[in-house]
C-alpha cells in the first residue's frame, strides 16, 4: 500500500531513516520505504516497489533473525515461492539461536535492480566473544504478492562472506 513505483534505478546515498530494533539489531524505517505494516506474529512488512523499498526490505531481513520467535513466522512469509522453499525454510528454521551475537549494519550497495528482481549487498559488523568481523550479505530479492521477498528461485539468496572493510559501500547505519 506505499505510493511510489519505480522498475528501474539504483540508490546512490543513505537514504533518511528512522532505526527501529529487533532485540539488539537495528532496522531502518521510513513512511515512504517500509516497513509500513507488521505481521501478525509482530514481523515488519511491506516495502515500496523501489530500490530504495528493496535496500529497507534486505536490511529488514537482516535484523528479524535476531528474535527467535520471529524467524519461523516472519521467513514463512518474507521468503518467495520458487524451487529451494521448502530447503530454505528448514535451513532457516533450524538455526534460530543469535545469543551473545551482535550485528550492526554499515553499509550497503546496490547491485541491481529491474523492478521484479534486487540484489542488494550489506556491509555489517558483527562481534560475537570478543572477535570482531567485517562482513558482506547479499540479498537475492524478488517482487511477488505486493512485497519484496527473499528469492527463493536461488539456492543461495542470502551470500554471506567476510570481507577486509568497507571499501565502496556507501555508509549507512544507526
Amino acid at each position: 500500500g506505499l505510493e511510489g513505483v519505480e522498475l528501474s534505478g539504483t540508490v546512490t546515498t543513505a537514504p533518511a531513516a528512522e532505526w527501529a530494533f529487533v532485540r539488539t539489531v537495528a532496522y531502518p524505517t521510513s513512511p515512504e520505504f517500509g516497513p509500513a505494516d507488521t505481521g501478525s506474529e509482530g514481523y515488519p512488512m511491506c516495502f515500496q516497489h523501489s530500490p530504495q523499498g528493496a535496500l529497507f526490505a534486505a536490511a529488514t531481513a537482516l535484523a528479524v533473525p535476531a528474535d527467535s520467535a520471529l524467524v519461523q513466522p516472519w521467513i514463512d512469509y518474507a521468503l518467495s515461492e520458487g524451487a529451494y522453499r521448502e530447503a530454505l525454510l528448514s535451513e532457516v528454521g533450524g538455526n534460530t539461536d543469535s545469543s551473545g551475537v551482535r550485528l550492526q549494519l554499515v553499509g550497503f550497495r546496490m547491485l541491481s535492480y529491474d523492478g521484479d528482481t534486487a540484489r542488494v549487498d550489506l556491509a555489517v559488523r558483527g562481534s560475537s566473544e570478543g572477535t570482531t568481523i567485517t562482513a558482506s550479505t547479499v540479498y537475492e530479492l524478488i517482487w511477488e504478492d505486493g512485497d519484496w521477498k527473499i528469492n527463493a528461485n536461488v539456492a543461495n539468496p542470502f551470500d554471506f562472506a567476510t570481507i577486509p572493510d568497507t571499501s565502496g559501500y556507501i555508509a549507512w547505519g544507526a
